[in-house]
């Protein structure tokens, strides 16, 4: 597991409203909710996700978040995409990165940014792997970089770790200014 002897305090937590495609199975969608809610539990709830499934128009989340500006408050939209690796944005990243993916995380530099999270499921053959892929790229969500430590952001994610680890934790403490 992952635990500290000290609670972690964040100033101010990480706060992010998730978008999920449709288009994820049920069994899909819970093994990502459930990895989204790891991060929050490890985080001793310093990180906050609110779900919804993608309005019918994807505007519609634009519209929001410009909404959400106007009214003095925002918060990161984070766009979780089921992707296949014969997508032609799967195959562009594969192309720069020169490698095959089973997910890919985009950042935003705004702060009221959109932010998406590629999942691309024809590489990924179990619920166990779903999680693992997830929980790395929600670590990239968060600012972290890969590593080559036993560690969920490993870039190779065959370390044997199953799960976020204190070296992940310190990490995001590092990022995010954490008092333990």
């Amino acid at each position: 597991g992952c635990a500290r002897n000290a609670p972690i305090v964040l100033h101010t937590p990480v706060e992010k409203y998730v978008h999920m495609d449709p288009s994820f199975s049920g069994i899909e969608a819970t093994t990502i909710n459930n990895a989204l809610t790891e991060w929050s539990a490890v985080t001793e709830k310093n990180v906050i996700w609110e779900y919804d499934v993608w309005p019918v128009v994807t505007n519609q989340i634009e519209i929001r978040s410009q909404a959400e500006i106007e009214y003095g408050f925002c918060r990161k939209h984070l766009l979780m995409i089921r992707a296949l690796s014969s997508d032609s944005q799967v195959q562009e990243i594969q192309e720069t990165t020169n490698s095959r993916i089973s997910g890919y995380a985009q950042n935003s530099e705004e702060q009221c940014g959109m932010e998406y999270i590629l999942l691309v499921m024809d590489t990924i053959y179990t619920s166990e792997r779903l999680r693992l892929v997830t929980l790395h790229e929600v670590g990239h969500n968060l600012g972290l970089k890969h590593n080559s430590e036993f560690s969920i952001m490993n870039s190779r994610l065959m370390n044997d770790a199953k799960g976020i680890t204190l070296y992940d934790l310190d990490r995001f403490c590092e990022m995010w200014n954490c008092h333990y």
